[in-house]
């Protein structure tokens, strides 16, 4: 894990635990360029594009077999900190910020639900670099058989885990005293 993955999950502030494969795992683990590291990277370059209509961290997410998640971090910055026009480019520090909502938004089902397991996560979403992407071709970051992978396992579980929680809560409030 580097700096900045390390940064964002220190910004964010993370279960102590996850499950992967129904181990107890810290997220550090999670987020190590052995396992979904790179999936978190594409999350991010994701949000970018959506936010920004640029990948403002720099970096590619390739297609990579011999990973556990099917991808790999490429780096392939070598921009200059400013515009042609002499503005200063957005830089590290919105970078970080992109990366710590990334790490928020795939951390949300384990913070409702102490029992959500990212395995079926990160294979799938392996399933699908390794159907549609050569070796070493970059993910594109608009991707929507990606994206439905991200919503259907990370994004749904979120919502879904808190209109339960919403509706017991209203249970409790609407209960005679």
């Amino acid at each position: 894990m580097n700096l900045f993955t390390s940064s964002a999950l220190r910004v964010v502030g993370t279960p102590r635990f996850i499950n992967v494969q129904k181990k107890k795992v810290s997220p550090s683990i999670l987020f190590s360029s052995a396992l979904a590291e790179s999936v978190l990277y594409w999350s991010a370059g994701s949000l970018s594009l959506r936010l920004h209509n640029e990948n403002l961290l720099g970096l590619e997410v390739v297609c990579a077999p011999s990973e556990v998640s099917g991808t790999r971090i490429k780096s392939v910055d070598t921009k200059n900190n400013f515009n042609e026009d002499g503005t200063l480019r957005l830089g590290l520090a919105a970078g970080l910020l992109l990366l710590s909502e990334s790490v928020n938004s795939i951390m949300k089902p384990a913070r409702k639900d102490i029992n959500f397991d990212y395995s079926d996560f990160i294979l799938k979403f392996r399933e699908v670099v390794l159907k549609n992407y050569e070796p070493g071709e970059a993910l594109r970051f608009n991707d929507y058989e990606l994206n439905s992978v991200f919503y259907d396992n990370i994004v749904k579980p979120s919502i879904s885990n808190s209109l339960s929680m919403n509706r017991k809560l209203e249970g409790i409030n609407n209960s005679p005293v």
